[in-house]
């Protein structure tokens, strides 16, 4: 469901469907259905919109309760005024599965998935594709589901959404009785800002950010926006250089996380990138210009990071900086989404 207060950049485009506004078009697989129902809407569309938001809390509070009789009753007021949102089809047919029949929910999600056809046809949104492919792993398996990924990576333009689909949806099983869980799994998109330490004159103006989707308690995605000094042993004689990168190669250790940032071509930027920009594809398409500091060098196109988060606070080593002695630490400004009701 729309979550006004989130950024509405890559926010859903990671999360697994774990509740409600998984389904609901918004926030746990991608941000679309925000842009098209709020915008520069007239202010009684702007009350309806709310009004929708409100049935939609109310409705995951009703699926976390296993309250089916009046989760249906309430999907079917939703679905009369919004005939053509796949996501309360979905939701039909999720409780029809918890109730023991089948046959129903397959009717009900063969619904939802007809119209997520229809949306694919007139606009190949990367949200709704991956919608429509969850739904294909619970009607026909997993194999079909792999198949709606091959298809889905024929028609993505960039390569954020490339590695989105082959480093997640493509390890996820998503599992129906997990589904709007009272308590959380441990699923969650985190966004952390680098503190500045007291007197380093030349981080000022440079913050960093890491976004880090955890699924069921282990890392499973993350961006890091950071400067060339985050690089660790960089030579450069002028200004420094900014760039977002995906983290690859994650693995997990109990409380620390490994991961590699890899150096691409043209990655580097005259200026910070934007936190809403999730690649230099992205970047560069907004107008952002490329970093030329001729004097700029770097020894290894891969940098191995280890962090460990304690509460609300993530500490991070660039692996092979000789000059970094004391970790970066970094603050969560907030949960971006969880699986809690």
């Amino acid at each position: 469901m729309c979550m006004y207060n989130i950024r509405s950049r890559i926010i859903g485009k990671v999360f697994a469907i774990l509740s409600v506004s998984g389904m609901l078009g918004c926030s746990a697989v991608i941000n679309t259905s925000c842009r098209q129902t709020h915008g520069n809407m007239p202010q009684s569309e702007e009350k309806t919109d709310l009004t929708r938001v409100q049935r939609e809390a109310r409705l995951n509070a009703l699926l976390c309760e296993r309250d089916f009789g009046q989760a249906l009753l309430l999907i079917d007021t939703l679905r009369a005024q919004y005939p053509r949102v796949p996501q309360f089809y979905f939701c039909e047919g999720w409780v029809y599965d918890m109730k023991g029949d089948s046959v129903r929910a397959r009717s009900c999600y063969t619904q939802a998935v007809s119209i997520y056809d229809s949306l694919i046809a007139v606009k190949k949104d990367f949200g709704d594709q991956v919608n429509r492919a969850i739904l294909i792993q619970f009607l026909y398996g997993q194999k079909a589901y792999d198949n709606a990924l091959n298809k889905i990576l024929r028609t993505v333009d960039n390569s954020h959404d490339s590695v989105m689909v082959e480093d997640l949806y493509r390890k996820c099983a998503f599992k129906k009785e997990d589904l709007f869980r009272p308590k959380s799994l441990g699923t969650y998109q985190a966004s952390y800002r680098c503190v500045v330490a007291p007197g380093d004159v030349d981080s000022e103006g440079e913050e960093s950010f890491v976004d880090l989707f955890f699924y069921d308690g282990q890392l499973a995605s993350g961006h890091f926006w950071g400067t060339t000094r985050d690089l660790g042993d960089v030579q450069t004689k002028g200004r420094n250089g900014y760039f977002v990168l995906p983290l690859r190669h994650i693995r997990q250790e109990g409380n620390d996380c490994f991961f590699e940032l890899r150096l691409e071509k043209n990655c580097f930027f005259k200026a910070p990138v934007s936190h809403h920009l999730s690649s230099a594809q992205e970047a560069l398409a907004q107008g952002c210009e490329p970093y030329d500091e001729p004097s700029f060098t770097i020894k290894d196109s891969v940098i191995p990071f280890r962090m460990t988060v304690k509460g609300d606070t993530l500490f991070m080593v660039n692996q092979h900086s000789k000059s970094q002695k004391v970790p970066k630490k970094y603050i969560r400004e907030c949960v971006e989404m969880s699986s809690e009701s």
